[in-house]
């Protein structure tokens, strides 16, 4: 497909979308944040590729589930693509389902992490630079961190069954 006939279809899209009989303020939702997460993504890969920051911590993108440069390109991406999913879908709850199910793999994944963590000679996380090292001394933060997550999947467990039934009742 030509570059120019998709731009056509995708303006399209839109013009419809914001026609007043078809108003939702989710369009203006999902396109903020799609444009929010297309700026962190070229950031990130400004930062991962040009700068060699791959690991440098993102602690203002947190809520979205990236923590080091590196992370933004690859989740940035997700969550442009989970946007265009939910802007043409129209559907503010497809939305929520996609967050739930995107903290329960990630959340997942961060359990995984942190129990290798414990079990690993190579340090990459010093107990200094950690926001808990004060409260949890020496290695004790690790596991800390490997229960914090365990406790976020549990949530995202809960909120994804919660929200997907009540998702597909909607529909």
């Amino acid at each position: 497909m030509d570059i120019q006939i998709f731009c056509q279809v995708i303006y399209k899209e839109i013009e419809f979308y914001f026609q007043e009989e078809v108003y939702n303020p989710t369009i203006y939702i999902i396109t903020v944040f799609l444009i929010v997460n297309l700026f962190i993504c070229l950031k990130s890969y400004q930062e991962s590729r040009y700068r060699k920051n791959v690991y440098g911590t993102t602690p203002f993108l947190y809520l979205l589930g990236i923590f080091v440069w590196g992370d933004g390109i690859i989740i940035g991406l997700f969550w442009c693509l989970a946007s265009l999913v939910v802007f043409f879908a129209n559907d503010l709850y497809l939305y929520a389902v996609f967050v739930s199910y995107f903290w329960v793999v990630r959340s997942f994944g961060e359990i995984i992490y942190w129990l290798n963590q414990q079990f690993s000679s190579k340090d990459r996380n010093p107990a200094k630079k950690t926001l808990i090292h004060t409260i949890f001394p020496y290695d004790s933060y690790l596991f800390a961190y490997q229960v914090f997550w365990q406790c976020v999947l549990v949530l995202a467990l809960i909120a994804s069954v919660y929200i997907t039934i009540y998702w597909v009742q909607k529909l």
